[in-house]
């Protein structure tokens, strides 16, 4: 399922956005399973404060029911995609009298119109299957070790990206911690720069399909 804070995310829900004359000073997101791995509920209790003194409730609940209205797509840190929208706004009585309270409840189903991140990465990487076939061997031989990435909620060490579910991940095999994955290209490369390899490896492209980050200019601004 995805995370409440990865529904909060998605929907525009974060402390410190504004709307109609309103800050939000508070954003609690839960979460109830409806049906596992297909339909989740998120009850939402959003406080704001006034920023102006001619802030009105009932504009408010207008400006934030037209910033919610589309259905958003958020993944699960399996990266299953999963369709997310709110329910109806509902305006509480004052907290106080320079806080306003708003409950909602929103609502993600299972999206099966739409491929996994791990069904989209095999679609984008499904010619570089050889390329890695032949670089993991090379990485071991240095120390370190190559496992396949499961969730989607990691970047790599080196380019910073997601570590998409399905990507070949590698890191030093004497490291302890938790973290530290690279994607196998990134790690490649990296070892590349600092070995005597030539061949230089095409860096592998994010889940939308375009390039992370282009290697030969790296390689120009270590010249300068």
């Amino acid at each position: 399922m995805p995370s409440p804070a990865a529904f909060r995310k998605a929907l525009g829900l974060e402390v410190g956005e504004e709307f109609a004359g309103y800050q939000l000073a508070t954003s609690k997101v839960g979460h109830l399973v409806v049906t596992p791995s297909k339909k989740y509920r998120f009850p939402i209790k959003l406080l704001f404060q006034p920023t102006k003194q001619s802030s009105n409730p009932n504009k408010l609940v207008a400006a934030l029911k037209k910033h919610v209205s589309t259905s958003r797509t958020v993944y699960s840190i399996y990266g299953s995609p999963y369709a997310c929208k709110c329910g109806e706004l509902k305006l509480k009585s004052k907290a106080s009298k320079d806080t306003v309270e708003i409950v909602t409840e929103g609502v993600a189903t299972r999206d099966k119109s739409l491929p996994t991140l791990k069904e989209e990465y095999e679609h984008h990487h499904a010619t570089d299957t050889e390329e890695q076939e032949e670089i993991e061997p090379i990485l071991k031989q240095h120390g370190l070790r190559v496992i396949t990435s499961r969730f989607s909620t990691s970047k790599c060490a080196i380019c910073d990206q997601l570590l998409e579910p399905g990507a070949k991940i590698a890191k030093r095999a004497s490291s302890s911690s938790r973290g530290g994955w690279s994607h196998l290209l990134c790690a490649y490369n990296q070892l590349d720069r600092k070995s005597s390899i030539k061949t230089s490896k095409k860096h592998p492209r994010d889940s939308t399909g375009e390039l992370q980050r282009s290697i030969k200019k790296e390689r120009i601004e270590d010249m300068k």
